[in-house]
C-alpha cells in the first residue's frame, strides 16, 4: 500500500501535469501573481496546500461535504488558507472576488454541472483565469458503479469514507495481481465495448 506522502506526491505531479505547471516551480511562479484564490471542492485539502505557496495571498477552501472538517485538521496551521463548508451553487463570495479558481474534478460531482460551473465563474475578476478538469463520460456499467459509490459515499461520514477508500485500494491491488485476460469477439455497442483482448491497464 502507499503511504501518505506517497499518494500525495502521486496526486500533486499529476495535478501539475493535467494544469500545464509541470513542476511545482512553475506553479509557484503562477500564484506569485495571484492574491484571492479559491479552491472549490477542495476534499481533504491536498489542493489548498498546493496552492497556498504564495503566503502573501489568502486562499478559501471549500467543500460541500464534511470532509473540510478533516482538511482543516491536516492544514488549519496555514496562515493563509481558511477552510469553509459551502455549496459552489450559492458560494458566500460576492461576484468578481477571486483573480484564481480552482475546480480540480469536482463539478461533474453537482446537482447541475453548468450552473455550478457559471456559479464560480461569476467569482472571477476581470483577467482572472479557472482552471477546471471534469471527467469524460465512461461506458454505461462503469457510470452505473460510480453513480451507486457516490450516492452511498455521500452519506458516509469522513471516517467511513477513508475506510472505504481503503478497502478499494486493498480490492484493486488484489484484482491488478490476478494478471487475467479476456477476449470480447463481438462489439457490445449498447455498452459501449469494443472486441479486443484486454488485461489489467487496458482502458
Amino acid at each position: 500500500m502507499p503511504t501518505t506522502h506517497e499518494r500525495f506526491v502521486y496526486q500533486r505531479r499529476w495535478f501539475l501535469r493535467r494544469y500545464g505547471w509541470g513542476t511545482v516551480a512553475s506553479l509557484d511562479r503562477f500564484l506569485e501573481s495571484r492574491s484571492r484564490i479559491l479552491d472549490a471542492g477542495t476534499g481533504v485539502g491536498n489542493s489548498a496546500k498546493w496552492l497556498s505557496s504564495n503566503r502573501g495571498a489568502d486562499v478559501f477552501a471549500i467543500d460541500a461535504s464534511e470532509s473540510v472538517e478533516y482538511a482543516h485538521e491536516r492544514y488549519g496551521s496555514l496562515p493563509n488558507v481558511h477552510f469553509l463548508q459551502a455549496d459552489v451553487a450559492a458560494p458566500p463570495f460576492k461576484k468578481g472576488f477571486f483573480d484564481f479558481v480552482c475546480a480540480d474534478q469536482m463539478l461533474h460531482h453537482t446537482r447541475d454541472t453548468a450552473e455550478s460551473f457559471e456559479s464560480l465563474a461569476s467569482l472571477l475578476s476581470k483577467g482572472g483565469e479557472f482552471a477546471v478538469y471534469v471527467y469524460s463520460v465512461k461506458a454505461p456499467l462503469r457510470e452505473l458503479a460510480d453513480d451507486h459509490i457516490r450516492g452511498t459515499t455521500t452519506r458516509m461520514t469522513v471516517k467511513q469514507c477513508a475506510e472505504f477508500s481503503r478497502d478499494m485500494a486493498l480490492l484493486g491491488r488484489d484484482l491488478s495481481r490476478l494478471k487475467a485476460r479476456i477476449t470480447i469477439r463481438r462489439d457490445i455497442p449498447a455498452l459501449r465495448i469494443r472486441k479486443g483482448t484486454y488485461s489489467h491497464g487496458n482502458k
